[in-house]
């Protein structure tokens, strides 16, 4: 009768470091498929809030939303319009409530109005995004073309054109952001004021990289450098100046 083969000591620890070496491969490529397939979900959100904006432009004559006013409210924000709200009489019910922020946003309902980024206007243009072949302003830095608006007298606002962009794939539109005081990714911009508070930003949720969507609807992934964007946040809420300096 042949003896059971046997281990020894040194065979038995090195089966048990493949064995955990195999697990942590298989955590690591779990983790990586959930990471990837959050990406992939907060890129579809964006491109769906692009087909808001654009249905939402073609109803108002070729221009972008940018905020409402009513003599009650005042001004409020556009999320209040573009959004689903069946309790809200300004709802306009382009967009599904859901869809207005990143999946990976463990905050995203934090706050039922403060969603997503509106980077309309003012707020591109003065950001620091330039096109090397566009014209150049007096601090040498290029701008991808002063986009077309219209100042709208019931509102007293200035919207802006959605096909005024002369690169609309490369112009950034809407995209996930995040505001360090409340620590939810959910804010709007709608100019100067809200851009220079150095608590509110562009967020890189995704291995280094953030979701954005540009004018023509299109949906893709930017890092630091190459969102151009004037203020931005580490996946952890570390804040980082992004300007270029002249």
């Amino acid at each position: 009768m042949r003896e059971a083969a046997r281990f020894t000591l040194s065979e038995l620890l090195l089966t048990i470091v493949i064995i955990m070496l195999l697990f942590s491969l298989a955590a690591a490529a779990a983790g990586s498929a959930q990471g990837s397939s959050k990406a992939a979900g907060c890129a579809d959100n964006c491109r769906r809030m692009g087909m808001a904006f654009h249905t939402y432009a073609n109803d108002f004559e070729g221009l972008l939303i940018f905020m409402n006013w009513t003599e009650k409210d005042g001004v409020i924000p556009w999320t209040r319009v573009v959004f689903k709200r069946p309790d809200d009489p300004r709802s306009l019910g382009y967009a599904e409530y859901g869809i207005g922020s990143c999946p990976d946003d463990e905050n995203r309902t934090t706050d039922g109005i403060w969603v997503g980024m509106n980077g309309l206007y003012n707020y591109r243009r003065d950001a620091g995004y330039w096109e090397k072949q566009r014209k150049t302003n007096r601090n040498g830095r290029d701008f991808p073309g002063e986009l077309v608006y219209r100042m709208n007298d019931d509102d007293g606002f200035c919207h802006i054109r959605l096909f005024s962009s002369l690169k609309p794939g490369r112009t950034i539109l809407y995209g996930d952001s995040y505001h360090k005081a409340h620590r939810a990714g959910a804010w709007y911009f709608t100019g100067d004021a809200l851009q220079e508070n150095g608590n509110i930003g562009f967020i890189r949720r995704h291995a280094g990289k953030g979701t954005v969507l540009m004018f023509d609807g299109h949906a893709e992934m930017r890092g630091r450098k190459s969102s151009q964007l004037k203020i931005s946040f580490a996946e952890d809420g570390t804040p980082q100046d992004d300007r270029e300096k002249p």
